[in-house]
């Protein structure tokens, strides 16, 4: 067995999003995400790299994270609460 593979059976995982396909997935621009993170809103970025003044050069996002903000605005523009997802179909009659 490949050892990266052994180290790795033992934890959840986890998917990250560059920024770009964070855009797509959401269809947001860079400048709304960016007010939406500051205003608490949106998933906070991890930073992956930074450069030698320590400022941050590489950053992307948790796809859970993401998954659920959607969920989240799905829910919320449909008047139903998360869990309610499987019947957003139904009428509301």
């Amino acid at each position: 067995m490949n050892h990266q593979r052994a180290v790795m059976e033992g934890y959840p995982r986890i998917a990250l999003v560059a920024p770009g396909e964070t855009r797509r997935i959401t269809s947001l621009s860079a400048s709304t995400i960016r007010r939406l993170v500051e205003a608490g809103q949106f998933p906070r970025p991890i930073v992956l790299s930074r450069n030698r003044h320590g400022k941050p050069v590489r950053i992307a996002y948790v796809l859970s994270e993401l998954e659920e903000w959607c969920a989240q605005r799905i829910a919320a523009s449909r008047g139903s609460p998360v869990d309610g997802l499987e019947r957003q179909g139904a009428s509301s009659n």
